[in-house]
């Protein structure tokens, strides 16, 4: 666990740091969409198998792409199956989709735990935890910020859908083309 968190304050100091350089985002963004399902796929089991939950898991997964590198592709996918794990109790559905409509594609990992508040929803960020007196939570906070601004330094956004006692559902949504940083007009 100390070696996940350690790791997580770097990710996220390495996005806002990468956030205020307009050069290495334009580079980040600057990659050749890729298909999702297999990547998607293997990092939601490789997390699932970490925390004993595989036959939780469920797959509903379009063919799509992403403009994202691989590697920050898992990153997102491993932090919401983690959440969806660690808020929602074994034996509940852990539900992973994929879909697109061309454009932009999304992904969305469903779970029937205990939900969010509607305040909590409208507070995500680094470091705050909600409830942390009535539940316990190991880790930092940090899973859904990296989330978000990993999606946001793509073109992307992040949605939570959530209802107390009865689950949370967090859609990325992500561009399958890449998006110009401003003041970019793209490749020439």
């Amino acid at each position: 666990r100390l070696h996940r968190l350690i790791m997580n304050f770097l990710v996220y100091a390495q996005i806002e740091m990468m956030s205020i350089q307009p050069e290495r985002v334009r580079l980040l963004r600057e990659v050749a969409p890729m298909p999702v399902g297999g990547v998607v796929e293997n990092a939601a089991r490789r997390k699932a198998q970490d925390v004993g939950r595989v036959r939780d898991l469920q797959f509903d997964l379009q063919s799509c792409v992403v403009a994202m590198s691989e590697s920050n592709l898992a990153k997102i996918v491993e932090e919401l199956v983690d959440n969806a794990c660690k808020f929602s109790s074994v034996g509940k559905p852990v539900v992973v989709r994929t879909l697109t409509d061309g454009s932009w594609t999304e992904i969305n990992v469903t779970d029937q735990g205990r939900g969010m508040k509607p305040e909590h929803v409208a507070n995500i960020g680094a470091y705050v935890q909600f409830e942390r007196r009535i539940h316990e939570q190991q880790g930092s906070g940090l899973g859904l910020a990296i989330v978000s601004r990993l999606a946001e330094l793509h073109g992307g956004q992040i949605t939570i859908t959530s209802q107390p006692d009865l689950g949370t559902t967090v859609t990325v949504h992500l561009p399958t083309n890449p998006i110009p940083t401003p003041g970019n007009s793209g490749p020439n």
